[in-house]
């Protein structure tokens, strides 16, 4: 059996958004990406986090991922959602959940090779230290998820264990 709801969680350039597009495509389900949303109904995440701050910010995202429930569909969730106002909860609820595990090296690779990413404003100004410290403090809320998928293994992979998936 196939959830008709997927959250994708995991820590920023796991490639959740890439994924999410890809799962989507090939179930013929609406894509949804919080941050894409956000962006578009409230505007830049940075501006949020400058002006309102990162409270008013979760808020929204806490928003956003209950507005969003007529299946089917796929949702990448921000790096942060599963982390707070009991998101991973309401997402195992609903649906299925999946963690996008990023190794450490990996995802220090991926933010030396995209500098949007540092532009991100939960990690603007962190160091390699404090970023590491931040990816192993919401390890725990990922890895409360349905399924794990390493960041590197093949999608055929994961599509197979989407549809292997027994609740």
């Amino acid at each position: 059996m196939v959830e008709n709801r997927i959250y994708l969680v995991g820590f920023m350039g796991a490639g959740k958004t890439t994924l999410g597009r890809q799962l989507a495509k090939e179930f013929k389900w609406k894509f949804h990406d919080t941050d894409e949303i956000i962006l578009r109904d409230h505007g830049p995440i940075a501006s949020i986090f400058s002006s309102k701050g990162e409270d008013h910010f979760r808020q929204i995202e806490r928003t956003v991922v209950r507005s969003i429930l007529e299946p089917p569909f796929v949702m990448a969730t921000g790096g942060g959602t599963a982390c707070f106002h009991d998101n991973i909860h309401f997402m195992k609820e609903m649906g299925l959940v999946i963690w996008l595990k990023i190794s450490e090296e990996l995802l220090l690779y991926r933010l030396k090779k995209d500098p949007n990413i540092l532009q991100r404003p939960k990690v603007k100004t962190m160091d390699k230290e404090n970023l590491l410290k931040l990816y192993k403090q919401r390890l725990e809320y990922y890895q409360e998820a349905h399924i794990i998928h390493d960041a590197m293994e093949q999608t055929d992979t994961l599509i197979s264990k989407i549809k292997n998936f027994k609740r």
